[in-house]
């Protein structure tokens, strides 16, 4: 950190006093009453009255960089090394404010993710009703709204269905999780639904082995993946790794969303006009939404983090290499061939399933601009004439 250290010989003419006039020291010595003369020295203005409330903001601001991410640290870092604090109270607070973690992004904010969470969901759920979901949850986007709108009055299966949540371990020590499986429980009961639910920590899904599933003889099991497997490109053989864990559990269905843009090539001009046209289109989209043309109107809060969150993914595409560059967006004709060579082939999602995508769009953003178009088996949700999002199922071959 980047401090001025000023000697004792201008520290005695400083603050802009003269010693000519007594009633300018009068007034000198009034705004520098308290000041701490071992702070004033190293360029910092701390009161000793506020001595006790400087200790307390440097305890709370180790507890709060003691629980944030490496790259949280490095953007601090980068906006205050060269700042120099002559109030020492108001700059601690500051730090800790831009420390604390933000609120996460809602899902429900999103019409696009609305429906193809949904829309999968449904198709994974109706394969049988003692289907073992499995589903990487949590890896990058709240879904723990969608049980409201995902799950509702089925014939009520003869056992509960098991669902298995996948997620990283936390920053915060909360238990996320469980979260999830609690506000799961609570919606079931109000339906009269019964079902099992268990999670999974895992820092990748690259980590995980069939072997740690447990699948009951005569289950049928279904794996859902919304907006992750894209991440495990940046890894050689991690998405090889989990298809062929995918395989091991023999699922009778694999249902994938995933963005529908190229932003994983080698050239860095490609890339950045691929995701300008890409998010220009998607912030349109939204802006629509909270301009007043959703049924359920966004927030003020649910705009900015929506911003933010789409704000992390743009910088990943543009400004991250190797492994760091983890928004590895590719298209569904890429997601085909690697899904095909991985031993999988295309289920065709059917007619209710596009009825029931263009319903949601409808309901949740109105419908105005939104479309739903069917590509070989496939929907695909876009705005206007561009294509956004890709939801697609598959099978064993």
């Amino acid at each position: 950190m980047k401090r001025e250290h000023t000697n004792q010989e201008n520290f005695s003419s400083s603050g802009s006093c003269s010693s000519s006039g007594k009633a300018k020291m009068w007034s000198c010595e009034a705004e520098d009453a308290g000041v701490d003369e071992l702070f004033a020295v190293l360029g910092y203005k701390v009161k000793s009255s506020d001595m006790a409330e400087v200790a307390q903001k440097i305890e709370q601001l180790e507890e709060v960089m003691g629980s944030v991410q490496q790259d949280g640290l490095s953007q601090l870092a980068s906006e205050t090394v060269h700042y120099n604090p002559s109030d020492l109270s108001s700059w601690l607070e500051s730090m800790i404010s831009g420390l604390n973690p933000m609120p996460e992004f809602d899902s429900s904010s999103d019409p696009f993710l609305e429906s193809s969470t949904i829309t999968t969901i449904d198709n994974g759920s109706s394969v049988n009703s003692r289907a073992q979901m499995v589903a990487d949850s949590d890896f990058g986007s709240d879904l723990i709204s969608i049980p409201g709108k995902a799950i509702y009055p089925r014939t009520q299966p003869p056992a509960p269905p098991p669902l298995t949540g996948i997620g990283p371990p936390s920053n915060d020590n909360t238990d996320h999780l469980q979260e999830v499986g609690w506000k799961l429980a609570k919606f079931a009961e109000t339906i009269n639904v019964e079902f099992e639910y268990r999670g999974f920590v895992a820092t990748s899904l690259a980590d995980l082995n069939a072997a740690m599933f447990d699948i009951r003889e005569g289950e049928t099991v279904a794996v859902n993946s919304i907006f992750e497997l894209h991440q495990l490109l940046a890894r050689p053989g991690a998405i090889e790794k989990v298809l062929q864990v995918v395989r091991e559990l023999k699922p009778e269905i694999l249902t994938v969303v995933e963005q529908e843009a190229n932003h994983n090539g080698n050239v860095f001009l490609e890339r950045f006009t691929e995701s300008l046209h890409y998010y220009s289109t998607l912030f349109d989209s939204l802006e629509s939404c909270g301009a007043g043309n959703c049924d359920a109107l966004v927030s003020d809060q649910d705009k900015v983090m929506s911003e933010v969150y789409l704000g992390r993914q743009i910088c990943n595409v543009v400004a991250c290499e190797g492994v760091d560059r983890i928004e590895r967006h590719e298209t569904l004709t890429q997601w085909r061939v690697r899904f095909g060579s991985a031993g999988f082939g295309p289920v065709h999602l059917g007619s209710n399933a596009y009825k029931q995508a263009s319903m949601l769009l409808a309901l949740f953003a109105g419908g105005d601009g939104y479309r739903v178009e069917e590509n070989n088996g496939c929907l695909m949700l876009g705005w206007h004439t561009r294509t956004l999002i890709a939801t697609s199922a598959w099978k064993l071959s």
